[in-house]
């Protein structure tokens, strides 16, 4: 097998010069890729579209692949790194988490969309380093190892990454091993339950709410399904290699069951928009991570299910 290219990482603009060496360490340490920092390169004000506050990936492109670089010996390959949001005119994309350059081994990511603040909920540095991880281990399987995309869509090379759902799905191994039995046997519980709170959920009719009143009945509609739906969950016996990460996907549900609870008592009490947006905050951050849990676990109906209410 032909050895893997190096790696050479290129900060674009402001993004952290910490931050691009770890992901250096990450790519030496776990794809066994030599990968170096290279010299930051200025964002082109050029490439700013102010019309949609994104920057044009192609333009991105043509920059770095201009600016001159000194490459260490067998650094092939390259991946840029940004923090601010892209779109790629070229192939039709409204926004762009990674973007390869079709004539050079060249990868732009942005971290922009990374972290659940971008969508106005509170920040999850875990999340958002569980991302860039895997879009880093993507962008070193195609443009150092050159591994075609995969069909496997736990694989981090699978070749759906059309949302943050798919992203949060993969796993960071370019052919993760089949779940194991107990794996199996814990998903297939989890989904089961999952489905059928997935159909509680559309029966409840629980819509949108527009005054106080029906966002408190809204509220009592969702603590009930959440408190029938989320324990059976915990009854079913996890994989011993997964316990933990199950153990903190069920904190994560019970921590939306107390948020509500504490929501629909205060707002029962006195009504106040304020607390209302600020329940609205802590519910949708919580269940965000909730549901990045699930995924991550293996778990689609339970993504999908927890994402519902």
């Amino acid at each position: 097998m032909q050895a893997p290219r190096g790696v050479g990482l290129s900060p674009l603009g402001d993004f952290p010069s910490a931050e691009a060496q770890a992901l250096a360490a990450l790519i030496r340490r776990r794809y066994k890729v030599p990968a170096v920092v290279l010299r930051r390169i200025a964002l082109p004000t050029s490439a700013y579209d102010a019309s949609r506050r994104q920057y044009r990936a192609e333009d991105l492109e043509a920059t770095v692949l201009r600016t001159p670089t000194r490459l260490p010996p067998g650094v092939t390959a390259g991946i840029a790194l940004t923090n601010r949001d892209l779109y790629a005119p070229s192939l039709g994309e409204a926004w762009a988490f990674a973007y390869r350059s079709p004539t050079s081994r060249l990868v732009i990511n942005s971290t922009a969309r990374l972290d659940p603040s971008f969508f106005g909920l509170h920040a999850d540095n875990a999340i958002a380093d569980s991302r860039l991880r895997k879009l880093t281990g993507r962008a070193v399987g195609v443009i150092s190892y050159g591994r075609p995309l995969s069909a496997d869509p736990r694989s981090v090379l699978s070749r759906s990454l059309l949302s943050l759902d798919d992203l949060d799905f993969m796993t960071e191994s370019f052919a993760p091993a089949p779940p194991s039995v107990a794996e199996r046997r814990w998903l297939s519980g989890v989904g089961h339950v999952c489905a059928r709170g997935s159909s509680a959920v559309r029966a409840a009719g629980l819509g949108r709410a527009t005054t106080p009143a029906e966002a408190i009945v809204r509220l009592r509609k969702v603590l009930a399904l959440e408190q029938r739906w989320f324990p059976p969950l915990e009854h079913i016996a996890p994989a011993p290699t997964e316990r933990a990460r199950i153990r903190s996907l069920g904190s994560a549900l019970n921590g939306l069951i107390s948020i509500d609870r504490q929501a629909i008592a205060a707002l029962s009490a006195q009504w106040s928009a304020a607390d209302y947006r600020h329940w609205l905050l802590a519910d949708g951050s919580q269940g965000n991570r909730a549901i990045w849990l699930a995924l991550g676990l293996g778990s689609r109906p339970c993504g999908q299910f927890i994402e519902s209410i």
